[in-house]
């Protein structure tokens, strides 16, 4: 049961895009750790010319290689860095911003609780709750804001509201799962990014290394933020050896908002392997509805996987066994030259892939319609 104090409380959002009315499209981007609003902004471009390096964000004083150099950019390497990072941008390519959602959609942008830009700003006082948020509560304050923003339409979803397309990344992804299996009836179809479902038995014993070593050693670093104080929380999350057991030692250019990363925003993990101690771990289901079509994209350039193969085997059964039907749109891609942010590495590719499922949830329903 959801702990909320406030049970109508909303997640973090901005709305951009067409004005939200009955019949227009609704695209709710949903990021997971460490993201905050600007995370999906290359997908909602707000027609501003915004410079990109070979597709990825690029401004003047740097880009970031690894991860890694997010973390170490809040202490003494951090002009160091910008020089190097300076030299690194050779091509700046300006996307025509009507290529992406923000001519077609009405776009609501959320993020988890506390990781907005004003929270951030609070440094170690970011969180209104001391050990964070639950999934549940995380999930409930989604449903709530999707409820609020959508467009009322007669005989629509909970309370006449209209259905939607959730875009999910990392933790994002599995409320996603989650809110997919308790409110079907809000969404339309569901994008998932880079994170799918493990089956355990499955798992690599590698990536299982590599996948334990890091969450918990988060888990950690959020204990010591709120314990001993944000700065030492900090200085953990730097002295961990990424390039050694990180799950992205591959990534470049990292978006570069990751530089403001908290160990207070680490509440995810201790949530998820503390919290579930004594409220149970979330346990999403595939598929998440028997009437909700599911792309799921991951990149490939990363040492850990956040999915199992028999997960791409039940997409492809399911579009399998269900030809006349929506759900006959399931489907996965992957990219090679992506690692964890692919909406940031690769924004056009990503683009085409949601823009095709969606024609062919369309074309579906529609020929379901006639039916």
């Amino acid at each position: 049961a959801v702990q909320d104090s406030d049970c109508m409380a909303l997640l973090p959002f901005k709305v951009s895009g067409l004005p939200a009315k009955a019949g227009t499209p609704v695209l709710v981007f949903l990021p997971g750790f460490p993201d905050d609003l600007k995370s999906f902004d290359i997908l909602a471009a707000d027609g501003s010319e915004t410079q990109y390096l070979n597709g990825n964000e690029s401004k003047l004083d740097g880009t970031y290689d690894c991860l890694l150099f997010a973390f170490l950019t809040k202490f003494a390497v951090r002009d160091r860095l910008r020089k190097k990072e300076k030299k690194t941008i050779t091509k700046v390519n300006v996307i025509n911003p009507a290529r992406f959602f923000r001519s077609t959609h009405t776009l609501v942008q959320v993020c988890f609780p506390d990781f907005d830009v004003s929270s951030r700003a609070l440094g170690g006082g970011g969180l209104a709750k001391r050990w964070g948020y639950s999934f549940q509560e995380v999930v409930a304050r989604a449903r709530n804001t999707i409820l609020q923003l959508s467009p009322a339409v007669e005989g629509g979803g909970v309370k006449g509201a209209q259905k939607v397309t959730l875009v999910a990344h990392d933790w994002g992804a599995l409320v996603a799962y989650l809110l997919a299996r308790e409110c079907p009836e809000l969404i339309e179809a569901l994008v998932t990014l880079d994170v799918g479902l493990l089956t355990p038995r499955q798992i690599p014993w590698w990536h299982g290394v590599v996948i334990l070593s890091y969450q918990w050693w988060l888990v950690l670093c959020f204990v010591i933020s709120q314990l001993l104080g944000a700065v030492l929380g900090d200085l953990c999350i730097a002295l961990f050896p990424w390039f050694l057991l990180g799950p992205c030692p591959h990534e470049f250019n990292a978006p570069r908002h990751y530089r403001e990363i908290h160990s207070w925003m680490c509440y995810p993990y201790f949530q998820m392997w503390i919290g579930s101690l004594w409220m149970g771990p979330p346990k999403p289901s595939f598929p998440p509805s028997l009437e909700i079509p599911l792309l799921y994209v991951f990149g490939e350039k990363k040492r850990a996987m956040f999915h199992t193969g028999d997960f791409l085997a039940k997409l492809d059964a399911t579009a399998r066994d269900k030809p006349s039907g929506v759900l006959s749109v399931c489907r996965w891609r992957s990219t090679s030259g992506a690692g964890h942010w692919i909406h940031t590495q690769q924004p056009d590719w990503l683009e085409e892939q949601i823009r095709d499922f969606l024609s062919a949830v369309a074309a579906a329903n529609a020929k379901t319609g006639t039916d």
